[in-house]
């Protein structure tokens, strides 16, 4: 194989961590947490009509690759702030209470 099926292969792997895990500010204990956002299409990409290859449902991410294969992604948390009119946008201010307060917590505390 080549070196994009092994990052493929790599990626497709589930290496999450539960949604429910806590959140550590010690030292000693800690989680890594992955969270993706969809952004709107800017102006450029609507005029060219560009279509969107992602979708989220809850925790996970579902990518058309340049194939037109589906592939499932897993993260600690996903936000589609991609249509706001759309089920489920997750706009600024939402991201922030989400993740912003307690990643600016651990800051203040000295954990990066």
């Amino acid at each position: 194989g080549n070196w994009r099926d092994s990052i493929e292969d790599l990626m497709s792997e589930d290496h999450s961590v539960p949604a429910d895990a806590p959140v550590s500010k010690s030292p000693t204990v800690s989680y890594i947490q992955v969270y993706v956002r969809v952004r709107p299409f800017s102006e450029r990409e609507i005029a060219s009509h560009q279509r969107a290859v992602i979708r989220m449902e809850g925790d996970q991410a579902f990518i058309v690759d340049g194939r037109g294969k589906e592939q499932r992604f897993r993260y600690t948390g996903c936000f589609n702030s991609a249509d706001p009119s759309s089920i489920g946008h997750t706009g600024q201010r939402d991201v922030y209470a989400m993740v912003g307060t307690t990643i600016l917590d651990n800051v203040f505390e000295g954990y990066n």
